[in-house]
């Protein structure tokens, strides 16, 4: 690897470790997988709404196969009702959202009740049961969103840096999935949302993403349209009490992903002798 990408990496493990808590990176050229940075990527981690990506690929997986009519009216009720993110719980009782709708809020608001409704729609199994199809080992739907009365210790939604950057990369390459899923799929991962990644860039750039946050955890997967596209993952877990609201943390988070950037950036826009073409 080049001198460039060994500073890249190097400053990466630097803000893992300063971190209080614990950081996991991965970071991949999906045309050129050989070209990845991994700090802990093999780590396992909370997903917290991460895990709403695999839910909209197999909810588009059942719209392929008939399975689903994305375009049908699904009436609301009370009883789907569920706290934390998302705007369907202050709706009114018996009000009317086309199932593609429930999706995107899923996504772009992280609605935990649109979430939960489509958990029980296309089936937990299901979702697990696609990934395992993928691949995918360490990548696992457990629980519902705000669910209660569990053991956190023993179900919980989880997975890796890695792991989770390898799921992009198949869903941007339409490696072992159908065309028409995955772009469904990424169609809505790049409506405009927050998130660590968007936040660390510097100028606008189409990003395919899902970010999450619970108690401890902060984390941020996606595709990033730039120069030369990247797939960038990057989780945080046991952030420390006294970060209120992992400010520190997702900062240093946000400049693990700007250096990222940087390297990507500086690759496409130079040539092999370092001379900037632009």
């Amino acid at each position: 690897m080049s001198i460039l990408h060994s500073k890249t990496q190097e400053l990466l493990e630097s803000l893992a470790f300063e971190a209080e808590g614990v950081i996991g990176i991965h970071a991949i050229d999906p045309l050129e997988p050989d070209d990845e940075f991994a700090v802990n990527a093999d780590e396992i981690f909370p997903t917290a709404s991460i895990i709403k990506i695999p839910i909209l690929l197999e909810f588009y997986n059942q719209v392929a196969d008939g399975t689903i009519n994305k375009d049908e009216e699904h009436i609301l009720r009370e009883t789907y009702k569920v706290g934390g993110t998302g705007v369907l719980q202050h709706l009114t009782d018996k009000t009317r959202v086309i199932l593609e709708d429930w999706a995107k809020l899923m996504i772009i608001l992280s609605d935990n009740t649109a979430t939960n409704y489509l958990i029980d729609l296309v089936g937990m199994k299901y979702v697990n049961n696609l990934l395992e199809g993928l691949g995918i080992e360490k990548t696992r739907l457990l629980r519902k969103m705000q669910a209660t009365q569990i053991d956190p210790n023993e179900v919980e939604n989880l997975s890796t840096p890695r792991e989770l950057s390898t799921l992009l990369m198949m869903i941007m390459n339409h490696d072992g999935l159908d065309e028409n899923v995955c772009e469904n799929t990424l169609t809505i991962l790049k409506i405009s949302k927050d998130g660590i990644i968007c936040d660390a860039l510097p100028k606008d750039y189409v990003v395919a993403d899902k970010s999450g946050w619970m108690g401890g955890v902060e984390c941020d997967s996606g595709i990033i349209y730039a120069e030369k596209p990247y797939i960038a993952t990057i989780m945080a877990k046991n952030i420390p009490e006294w970060d209120r609201n992992a400010l520190e943390t997702k900062e240093i988070m946000k400049q693990a992903v700007a250096a990222i950037h940087d390297y990507f950036t500086n690759k496409a826009t130079a040539s092999k002798y370092g001379r900037r073409r632009r």
